[in-house]
């Protein structure tokens, strides 16, 4: 069974404090929703960056902790770890460092921190636009730990970050 992952742009905002596309401390705020079909999860992401650091913050969306299946043949209730400090995914491009908290069970519910090197993601850059809001962007598609992901990113947004682990183009995811 294929898992459709979906990453939609909610409403972009630019922190004007100490911005401007010339300058060199960039500080951008952006905002997504992000929607996982096979679990039927969703999420509320901000991301915030500078030029060399990027936090994403998860918040989940409220849902329903039972579900029948599509024959009205079997019950799923689904257990899950969360909180109201989300998951948290924080990038340093200087340290080349991934840090992020997530959830465990191990007795009882646990958030943990988990620390790795920042993986080198090789995006296939596309030739093909497509207008998100007002904005002219272009797709580019990535497969990183078994998985497919096409992008739309926004190349006068000079800034390397996207939301999750998501770094690395010309651009703003």
């Amino acid at each position: 069974m294929i898992k459709r992952h979906v990453l939609i742009l909610k409403i972009l905002l630019l922190n004007t404090l100490n911005f401007s596309f010339g300058q060199e401390n960039q500080n951008i705020q952006a905002y997504y929703t992000y929607i996982n079909y096979g679990t039927n999860q969703k999420y509320d992401i901000k991301l915030f960056t500078d030029n060399t650091k990027a936090i994403s913050i998860f918040n989940k969306k409220k849902r329903d902790s039972v579900s029948i299946n599509e024959e009205g043949e079997s019950v799923n209730f689904n257990k899950e770890y969360y909180d109201e400090e989300g998951k948290q995914f924080f990038i340093d491009l200087n340290k080349q460092q991934l840090i992020f908290r997530d959830f465990v069970y191990d007795g009882e519910d646990k958030a943990v921190l988990v620390s790795e090197k920042l993986p080198n993601l090789k995006w296939i850059l596309k030739n093909e636009t497509k207008t998100v809001g007002t904005y002219q962007c272009y797709l580019a598609e990535l497969c990183f730990r078994g998985r497919i992901f096409n992008v739309w990113y926004y190349t006068k947004i000079n800034t390397p970050f996207g939301p999750w682990k998501f770094h690395g183009l010309p651009g703003l995811i």
